[in-house]
């Protein structure tokens, strides 16, 4: 799944729902007709923004975007704003947040337990 605040792959063909369009978002180009300018935040942004920080517009709604998208399980390394919260964000959004080296056994484990 790709979404849309991340760098392009080719090689990953679906993506993920954007949330909370803007005028200034630098991730949307005139020629990206999968993305429209009416989609919406979902129900738990504000509070997934609560979480995370105000200051953290960009971390929020990637967020925000797994979540629209059904999303079991999310890979970051950002230790800082989202790793540090996610407790609060997996009992929220019934989301696994997982650091991709720190997490690596753990995220194993949580397959195996058949989350796949």
């Amino acid at each position: 799944m790709a979404f849309p605040y991340e760098n392009r792959n080719r090689r990953i063909k679906e993506r993920a729902q954007p949330s909370r369009i803007t005028m200034d978002a630098k991730f949307i180009t005139w020629a990206d007709t999968a993305i429209r300018f009416s989609d919406r935040e979902s129900d738990m942004f504000e509070r997934i923004q609560s979480i995370v920080g105000r200051g953290n517009e960009i971390d929020v709604r990637h967020i925000d975007s797994a979540y629209k998208t059904g999303c079991r399980c999310f890979f970051t390394r950002d230790k800082g704003d989202i790793l540090r919260v996610r407790a609060e964000l997996e009992a929220l959004l019934g989301i696994r947040f997982f650091h991709p080296d720190a997490d690596l056994d753990a995220f194993k484990h949580w397959l195996e337990e058949g989350n796949a």
